[in-house]
């Protein structure tokens, strides 16, 4: 979102108003289960997601690079292994090739 400028309520309180962005593709990747057991699936719900080359970079809860994984988004969704985790919490970073990038908190909960 950008702020495009002061503008005023009703009673004259003049506030931010934030410009919507045209497609917030960020909230159209998705990444689940979470908690993942054994693996994971990232799911690319609209078509500027088609054909793109990404990679996942799994972070220990300190910064620490424990994975890096690359593939292309040729399928609405990709599968991935995580057996390589242990129990635990970690960042992950999806990095698209069209520019589009997500972070969040992964949870590892192995049975």
């Amino acid at each position: 979102m950008q702020v495009i400028g002061f503008e005023p309520d009703e009673h004259g309180v003049a506030y931010r108003v934030q410009k919507q962005d045209k497609v917030n593709e960020r909230e159209d990747l998705f990444l689940y289960p979470n908690p993942a057991s054994n693996e994971i699936t990232i799911e690319f719900a609209n078509d500027s997601f088609e054909n793109v080359d990404a990679l996942l970079q799994i972070y220990s809860i300190t910064g620490k690079l424990i994975n890096k994984t690359h593939f292309n988004t040729n399928n609405s969704f990709k599968v991935l292994s995580v057996d390589m985790l242990q129990n635990g919490i970690y960042l992950y970073h999806i990095i698209l090739s069209n520019g589009i990038d997500k972070s969040g908190k992964l949870v590892i909960l192995k049975k």
